[in-house]
This record gives structure tokens, C-alpha cells and sequence, in this order.
């Protein structure tokens, strides 16, 4: 007898009483490295990697079974951790995590026997035509791919800078052989049909409809000087989803947040309470008689001594943090007014002085010591977890402070920068380190301000190093958002029409997938975005090459004239503006 589980219950099961590591050893044995050391870089168990620093799971994961890859980005909770590294659909992920825990089985039943097709026809002739004529109403249209989505976003039409943004899907088919399809509508039927990575899919062309929309006409200047309306032609998609159609209970879900374990809210799935729609024999109500105990067996008692010893672990750290936290802002704030202002201390031989040398931007300083988003510390506790995961102090270095904050200028957290005396990077295992993010705070779309936009052009950069040789290099204000994902995130102030993202060449392309992102969703909202890329190929032993890199090694020429930037970005923002205005139109 068919059965399937529900996505909430099983999640709430595994989350309820911290069970993600039993869980994760149970299906996916290879992330046993990673599971002795939470917290910690090691190999991937993806693409491995002879340094051992691809991969780790996130500090909570006994609670959400989160990690991140740092070729491939992070895994929210263990069900997407699963999916990636085991390429299950989530359907498959849900069925193997609730066999795995003995989770409340929902089964299925036929209320009526089936009759054999030959029967069914001959007693029921307006049914057999009924299914004859929707046979033929789904045959209609033009099938353009058949295979499973491999992804889907948005983009210039067939990569090209020059035409207008479009929606484009990947389908891999039977023999391997990936297509890539185009078409505005194609986000709509998509989503429609519930379509994820992994489902098989087929794409249905049914041919060219006439639309009429209104764009708005603007000047040189980007200001609005008429309404017209025009009319244009677009295809209308529609999207099978075979895989919907087997698993259509586990696949009724809506979107929903939850809170990732850096603070930030992210999009997850979670299964809706109406009851499953099933294409196929009708199914009766559910009896509480088939299904199976709502007891989850507990994993901690069969699995081994260390897994053991790592969750309990876990678990004080938890209890540690929770109460460390219930004062965060307090300590963040006591520890900014503790720091020294950067114009003093680089005013001396000082180690800050010192690395703003060696990085090749205290030029710089002067300009944004007055935003007050930098500060110094002469001799800040450095502290590291040991085994037992206990906090050690390993010394006291000298160290920048940096204001993370919020798009209204409200302090979240505070980032970390120890050095040494000499004015290098402390030789210690963790140079960078962000402090606890508040409960309840959301750290997406938060930046170090380093600087103040001028003119409606800002700047933006990952790491504070990159950021200020940008602004060293060009005098356009740019901002950090310390890593890529904060930077997929980033929210632009108010009076701001200009964004150029300094994004990082990374061999892993994490730095221009992270701009990218960003490009794509200030665009929507009429927002000129420039990125550029450094123009020198990786060094062989290296991951990436960033602006500082560029900074050091050719100087302010290895930049593009901030001239050209600003004349560049002038002439083509009232041009993006009526692309936005254009494609929102069409939608």
C-alpha cells in the first residue's frame, strides 16, 4: 500500500529534538569527517580539495543540519544539504529522512477497483470521449524540451549584454544532452507547476500570443517625459511537471521563511495542510488505524560513541550561546565604544598603520574616518573552541573593528580583523571573525559603511581590503559586505540610482555568480549596476584574484578611469531604466 509522509511533521520531528547529525550520518556516511568537527573547514565531500577547507557544517547544525560548500554556496538545512550531495529530488530527500526516523506514515487506499480499459470504454462512451478530447487538448502546442531541470533564472536573451532580460530553463534529456530554453512566460509556468530542481518537466510551446503594455519614454536624464503604449508579441509556456504528477502529495508545499543559522531569513519548503491531490484512483480519508505511531525513535542511542559525544557537545554550546546572547547588543556595543578612532591610530607606527600600508590604501583613510564604521583595538581577545568545545583564549592582537549595519544605519553585529604587530594578518586559525548575530535579527542586505555615495553612486565590494582599494583607486565611496552571500542580499540606501560591484575573480565563480545576483535583482527595481571584474588571469596556486591584488600589483592603472566609469554609467542608466520599466510591463 502507498504511503507517503508529511514535510512540516517531519521536520518538525527532527528539529524538536535535535536529531540533524543522527540523521545526516544515517543517509550521507561521507560527512562523518565534517560531523566530528562542526564549525570547521575540511575536504568537500563533493569535490574534495587537498587543503581540506571546502566544507563545513554551520555551528547549529544538530538543529537545522545546515552547511556551506565554498564552491557551491550554502546548504540552509538538511534536507537541501541532502538533495545537493545525494542529487535527490526533495520528494525522494523527505521519503528517505521519514523511513530513516519512523515518522507518521499517511497511506493511501482506492475506494473503488479499477476496470480495465476496454470495459471502461464500452460503459461509459461519453467518458472515453472526454478523455479522447483532453487528450487532444494536451496535444496541442509544440514540445520544446523533455528531460529534468537542471536551473532556471534570469538573464540577458541568450547571454547577450545587449538584448533585454529574458527567463531561461535548463533541462538535461534522457541522453545527457543539456537544452537551454527562452521565454518571458517561462517563469510563470514554472512556477505554476511547482517545478523544482531535479523533476522531470516538459516545456510546451503554444505559440506566439499578442500583448499590449505601456513603457515609459524618458529623457538623456532618465526622467519620465511620456506614457506610450505599445503592443508586442510573446510565447506562452506551459510546463508538465511529471514528477508533480507521481508525487502530487509531496509535492503540495508553499514557500515559507526560517531562520538561518547566520540570522538571516531564507525561503524554504513546507508542506500545506489541505489535503494531497492525487491524478489517479480515488483515495479515501485517512485512517488513524494504518497510520504508523507518531513516536520518533531517537537516534542517539544506537549511534556511536562519538556522534554521540559531538551532539552533546553541541548542545552546551547551544545552552552557552543562548545565554551569552540574551545580552549581544549590549556586548557588541560595549566592545565598539572600547575601540579607538582609525584617524588616531594611523596617525603613529602602529600596527593598523601598518597593514593599511602593506594592503596599499591609507591614502584612504581621511575619508572615511569621519562615517565612523572603523575602529581599532590595541589588544583584543582572540578566543577558539577546543575539542570538548570549550572557549579558549589563545592571546590578545591588535585588531579592526568594523560596524556592520543595517540599510537604516542601525549596528547588527561587529566584524573582526586581528593582526599582528607587525601589521599582517595574526597567524591564528580563524584572521576573520563576525561577531554573535542578536535572536531575532536579520543580517541580509547589511554592509561596512566605508564612505558616504556620492552623487547617487556607490560602491560595492566583498571584503573591507577590496572595498577600500576600489575607493582608494577611483574616490567612489564602496561599501563591504564581507562575504558573497551578505553581497546576494545587499540593500541599497536611499538617494543611491548607481551601483558598481568590484566582484572577486574566484576559480569556484562564487564572487560573479554573488554579483550577478545582486545585479539582477537591483535592476528590477530601476537601479543601474556596473560590475567589474578584474582583468588578469588566476595564478595557478591561487583560488582568486580580488581588487587589492590589482591594487598591489599595478597600482591605481590597473583600475579603469573613473572618468570613463561615471560618463559610462551616466549614459546607460536612463537605458536600464526603460528596460526595467519594459520587461515589468510585459509581466
Amino acid at each position: 500500500m502507498s504511503y507517503y509522509y508529511k514535510a512540516d511533521q517531519v521536520r518538525e520531528a527532527i528539529e524538536k529534538e535535535g536529531q540533524w547529525l543522527f540523521v545526516l550520518s544515517h543517509l550521507a556516511p561521507d560527512l562523518n569527517e565534517a560531523l566530528k568537527k562542526p564549525g570547521r573547514h575540511v575536504s568537500c565531500p563533493v569535490h574534495g580539495g587537498k587543503h581540506g577547507d571546502g566544507f563545513r557544517l554551520f555551528k547549529d547544525a544538530h538543529l537545522t543540519g545546515g552547511a556551506i560548500c565554498n564552491t557551491c554556496g550554502p546548504r540552509h538545512d538538511g534536507f537541501e544539504l541532502l538533495m545537493w550531495l545525494r542529487n535527490w529530488s526533495f520528494q525522494d530527500c523527505l521519503q528517505r529522512i521519514g523511513d530513516a526516523i519512523g515518522a507518521r506514515r499517511y497511506y493511501i487506499k482506492p475506494t473503488q477497483p479499477a476496470v480495465s480499459s476496454s470495459s471502461s470504454a464500452s460503459a461509459n462512451p461519453v467518458s472515453n470521449s472526454t478523455r479522447s478530447q483532453a487528450s487532444s487538448n494536451q496535444s496541442r502546442g509544440r514540445a520544446r524540451a523533455n528531460g529534468k531541470l537542471l536551473g532556471c533564472g534570469v538573464a540577458p536573451y541568450k547571454n547577450d549584454p545587449n538584448n533585454e532580460d529574458s527567463f531561461w530553463v535548463s533541462v538535461e534529456g534522457k541522453l545527457g544532452r543539456q537544452f537551454t530554453v527562452w521565454g518571458v512566460d517561462l517563469s510563470r509556468a514554472l512556477s505554476e507547476a511547482n517545478a523544482e530542481i531535479g523533476h522531470d518537466i516538459t516545456l510546451v510551446n503554444h505559440g506566439r500570443k499578442a500583448v499590449t503594455v505601456e513603457q515609459n519614454v524618458r529623457d538623456g536624464q532618465g526622467n519620465i517625459i511620456d506614457v506610450q503604449t505599445i503592443t508586442t508579441h510573446r510565447n506562452e509556456w506551459e510546463v508538465k511537471n511529471h514528477h508533480a504528477s507521481a508525487h502530487a502529495v509531496a509535492s503540495a508545499q508553499t514557500v515559507q521563511y526560517r531562520e538561518q543559522s547566520n540570522g538571516a531569513m531564507v525561503q524554504t519548503r513546507q508542506a500545506t495542510s489541505e489535503p494531497p491531490v492525487w491524478e489517479g484512483p480515488a483515495v479515501s480519508q485517512l485512517d488513524p488505524a494504518d497510520e504508523a505511531d507518531n513516536v520518533v525513535p531517537l537516534f542517539k542511542d544506537s549511534a556511536p560513541e562519538w556522534l554521540q559525544q559531538v551532539q552533546d557537545r553541541m548542545e552546551r554550546q547551544d545552552k552557552r550561546r543562548k545565554a551569552y546572547g540574551e545580552k549581544v547588543l549590549e556586548r557588541h556595543q560595549k566592545v565598539w565604544d572600547d575601540c579607538l578612532p582609525v584617524a588616531v591610530e594611523t596617525n603613529g607606527l602602529t600596527p593598523l598603520r601598518s597593514y593599511f600600508e602593506h594592503r596599499g590604501f591609507l591614502e584612504v583613510i581621511p575619508r572615511i574616518s569621519n562615517i565612523d564604521s572603523l575602529r581599532f583595538h590595541p589588544s583584543m581577545s582572540y578566543f577558539e573552541e577546543n575539542e570538548e568545545g570549550a572557549s579558549k583564549e589563545i592571546g590578545k592582537f591588535p585588531t579592526i573593528v568594523a560596524a556592520v549595519q543595517d540599510v537604516d544605519g542601525n549596528l547588527l553585529t561587529l566584524h573582526r580583523t586581528y593582526l599582528s604587530q607587525a601589521g599582517h594578518k595574526a597567524k591564528v586559525r580563524e584572521a576573520k571573525k563576525m561577531m554573535m548575530v542578536p535572536d531575532g535579527i536579520d543580517i541580509n542586505g547589511a554592509a561596512v559603511r566605508l564612505g558616504k555615495p556620492e552623487d547617487g553612486i556607490l560602491g560595492v565590494a566583498e571584503g573591507m581590503e577590496t572595498a577600500l582599494s576600489a575607493f582608494r583607486a577611483t574616490g567612489i565611496p564602496t561599501w563591504s559586505t564581507i562575504n558573497a552571500q551578505l553581497m546576494k542580499s545587499f540593500q541599497v540606501p536611499e538617494g543611491v540610482h548607481t551601483v558598481i560591484i568590484w566582484a572577486d575573480l574566484d576559480k569556484s565563480r562564487t564572487g560573479q555568480i554573488a554579483a550577478n545576483i545582486l545585479k539582477t535583482r537591483l535592476e528590477k527595481q530601476g537601479i543601474f549596476v556596473l560590475i567589474m571584474l578584474p582583468q588578469c588571469p588566476i595564478p595557478p596556486r591561487a583560488k582568486s584574484v580580488d581588487w587589492n591584488d590589482i591594487l598591489l600589483q599595478q597600482g591605481r592603472r590597473g583600475f579603469p578611469d573613473v572618468k570613463y566609469i561615471r560618463n559610462f554609467c551616466a549614459k546607460n542608466r536612463a537605458m536600464a531604466l526603460s528596460k526595467v520599466e519594459y520587461a515589468e510591463a510585459l509581466a
